[in-house]
């Protein structure tokens, strides 16, 4: 018997939850909604309610009658549909405040709670409450797309909300960045692990199908220590998914200490996931060129380079391919000393490195050594050129 009432009063603590109503009423409604999230999450939310809701909701002329009327209308049928008070209504209640607060035109107001409308009656409750954790997550993070790797986030620039069957955010000079959450021993420290950032650009976010559309904006290479202001690119228009941590744009053009003017290519990037690892050399941002026939006098001190031009990472990649091979050809006393040719060449800090390539070296005026299927390795420091066989 005291099992069976111990069920009843749970059942009927249940039912309370389910059927709390918010009055009509602004200043009953704020003792309301601190009590419901008191009862509903041990966060602190004190912040909100006290600080910034309450001065705004208590003031007719802050907050206008019909938003009010609306917001309690849809928390009340939220509770009513079995929506959690924490977070789903709470995360509500900040969108709206926040619409209001960041003066966001009428418009724009009407069509993210169109979207909000149309998603709430469907029999399927995720897509609803996965609109609403975008919306709590933008408004106080500029989060536009959430997974357990990684987050999207449009921070900066001018955005308005429309409504076409489904939901957009349509930005104007943002940067779209993507930062992957750090799994790793140092995550406090570190929240993030990795990231890709498109700056000044403009777009749309399709929030239903996490879809990204727009062209515009800077990229640059500073997250493998290129100065932003020596070596970044231009980009033309682009899509990205936002359920993804890639990023790639087919009309880009790219500034770099290599050449004096803007070179027209490709570019991509993508944000590792998992742990920071800061001894591993990155492979991104890249870049590939459309033009093969590159010439650049000095690539290191007395030696020479022509064919195609690549960045991936921080590495310069010389690319070239049957028909026009990518060449290095050094120098002594001012002189073509030796020519190697191959289908890749790549210049770091440190070394020249040419896979399977051939090689040609003079010697006096009319003679020369000439060897195939090399690798060729030239140590910068030691001013040491080596070649060992490569694969057949």
């Amino acid at each position: 018997m005291r099992n069976f009432l111990i069920l009843i009063v749970c059942f009927l603590t249940i039912q309370t939850a389910w059927t709390q109503t918010f009055k009509n009423d602004r200043e009953k409604f704020l003792k309301d909604f601190d009590k419901l999230m008191r009862s509903s999450t041990s966060n602190n939310l004190s912040d909100f309610i006290d600080t910034k809701l309450t001065p705004m909701i208590a003031q007719p002329g802050n907050f206008p009658d019909d938003y009010f009327e609306r917001m309690i209308s849809t928390a009340n049928l939220m509770l009513e549909k079995r929506h959690r008070a924490y977070p789903e209504v709470y995360n509500y209640v900040y969108s709206v405040y926040s619409l209001v607060h960041r003066k966001q035109p009428k418009e724009s107001y009407e069509a993210w709670h169109e979207s909000l409308d149309q998603l709430i009656d469907q029999r399927n409750p995720r897509r609803f409450r996965e609109f609403i954790e975008v919306s709590g997550a933008f408004f106080s993070e500029d989060i536009v797309a959430v997974d357990p790797n990684f987050v999207w986030i449009c921070r900066g620039g001018k955005y308005k909300f429309e409504y076409d069957k489904t939901a957009f955010i349509k930005f104007e000079n943002t940067t779209l960045i993507c930062k992957t959450i750090n799994r790793g021993a140092g995550k406090k420290e570190d929240q993030y692990s990795d990231s890709i950032k498109i700056q000044g650009t403009t777009g749309t976010v399709d929030l239903a199908r996490q879809r990204w559309e727009g062209g515009g904006g800077t990229f640059n290479w500073e997250k493998v220590g290129l100065p932003n202001d020596k070596t970044f690119a231009r980009v033309g228009d682009y899509r990205v998914s936002l359920r993804s941590t890639n990023f790639s744009c087919d009309s880009a053009w790219v500034t770099t200490p290599y050449f004096e003017q803007e070179i027209s290519g490709k570019v991509s990037d993508r944000a590792k996931k998992g742990a920071v690892n800061t001894s591993l050399d990155l492979p991104y941002p890249q870049f590939s060129s459309y033009q093969a026939s590159f010439e650049i006098k000095n690539i290191i001190e007395e030696v020479d380079y022509r064919g195609g031009f690549a960045l991936e990472g921080k590495e310069f990649v010389g690319v070239g391919n049957a028909k026009t091979p990518a060449e290095l050809i050094f120098y002594r006393n001012g002189e073509p000393f030796v020519n190697t040719k191959s289908n890749q060449v790549r210049v770091s800090d440190e070394q020249l490195r040419a896979p399977n390539g051939s090689f040609k070296m003079k010697i006096g005026l009319e003679d020369s050594i000439i060897h195939s299927g090399l690798n060729i390795l030239f140590k910068r420091q030691e001013d040491e050129l080596q070649m060992t066989r490569g694969s057949s």
